[in-house]
């Protein structure tokens, strides 16, 4: 569709997603600046298109086909400026919805008939399907940067009956432990259960011991030993990174009647060259065969993880959550800052 709107008006995203495409006006075929943004829904994965955008009005760099590091966007960012680059005579936004990630011809029309990624077929009805489609999709997770508000909120919820306190201070989160018995405060939110997932964002650690557990698929209520992900304990001893599979599998190693998240850890490193008071990005990709791989850095991102885990066994656990946790066996020293914290589907 084309909508007639003044040039100069602001453009944002429809929902929450992760960038697809960018090409400048030279190089997009008659669509000028155009964005493509991809969205997961429960339906399926669809992708928004924004043309005909003002030169110098897009915030992001010539991105062709989802390549390089995940870009996220929040519902209601802005990704440009009305114009009538390419093609066009006069100011408005071209706005699509597509099943696929391919420019294609632009319109509805006989010229597309012939085109087989980008025919009729892969186009729907832009307008019904944001009316359909408002609150469905999969949580791109906002960050917790949100001064003054002394709640987790965004969809996140905390648990923690032993005590701890997860609180925004200086616009992040902060975990601080409650426990002696390992089981520290925790953040959970709700995400489908399915792989091809990233988990990424920014954290700090105040004293030595404390531990910083990310799960997918945990039941957030009572324990978390339902989930799997990566333990991270910053020890002055060996400073460790662990994989938690909590398969179920491992009864010969652990002993039947025992969970295996803590102790059925089946690949760790240690010594990892990060001190107290680092700020760290870490990731953790699920992949779609169940691999889990988990990145630390800080600077460039890496290209190899620093531990990759494929199983001999599938993890199993039956969980409906994301959940962050801060977890230590020393009621007063756990203490962490998560900066920020996003979810994305893998394209």
């Amino acid at each position: 569709m084309n909508a007639t709107v003044s040039g100069g008006d602001e453009v944002r995203a429809i929902a929450n997603g992760r960038l697809w495409l960018y090409l400048p006006t030279a190089e997009s075929a008659g669509f000028g600046n155009v964005v493509m943004i991809q969205h997961v829904f429960s339906d399926g994965t669809f992708y928004s298109l924004y043309a005909h955008l003002e030169e110098g009005s897009v915030p992001f760099e010539r991105r062709t086909g989802g390549s390089g590091s995940p870009i996220e966007i929040s519902r209601g960012a802005r990704i440009g400026r009305v114009d009538d680059t390419g093609s066009s005579t006069a100011p408005h936004l071209h706005f699509a919805i597509k099943r696929t990630g391919i420019l294609g011809c632009g319109y509805i029309n006989e010229n597309c008939k012939s085109e087989a990624d980008t025919g009729f077929q892969n186009y729907e009805d832009p307008l019904q399907f944001v009316q359909e489609h408002q609150g469905t999709q999969l949580p791109f997770l906002d960050d917790f940067k949100r001064p003054n508000d002394p709640t987790v909120g965004k969809g996140w919820s905390e648990y923690e009956p032993l005590g701890g306190a997860a609180t925004i201070e200086s616009e992040a989160l902060r975990l601080t432990s409650g426990s002696t018995t390992g089981d520290g405060v925790k953040v959970f939110r709700p995400i489908p259960q399915q792989n091809g997932l990233r988990i990424g964002g920014t954290v700090t650690f105040g004293p030595t011991f404390s531990r910083l557990w990310v799960l997918v698929r945990a039941d957030a209520t009572t324990s978390l030993r339902t989930g799997y992900g990566f333990n991270w304990r910053m020890d002055p001893f060996d400073n460790q990174l662990t994989i938690l599979d909590n398969s179920g599998q491992f009864t010969t190693v652990v002993g039947p009647g025992l969970d295996d998240l803590d102790l059925g850890n089946r690949v760790g490193i240690n010594n990892l060259p990060f001190t107290v008071g680092d700020t760290v990005n870490f990731e953790m990709l699920v992949l779609t065969d169940n691999t889990i791989e988990v990145r630390l850095w800080i600077g460039a991102r890496p290209s190899a993880p620093r531990l990759r885990w494929a199983g001999p066994y599938t993890p199993v656990a039956p969980g409906s959550n994301c959940a962050l946790v801060e977890s230590t066996r020393d009621a007063t020293s756990g203490d962490l800052t998560v900066d920020d914290i996003s979810i994305s589907v893998l394209p």
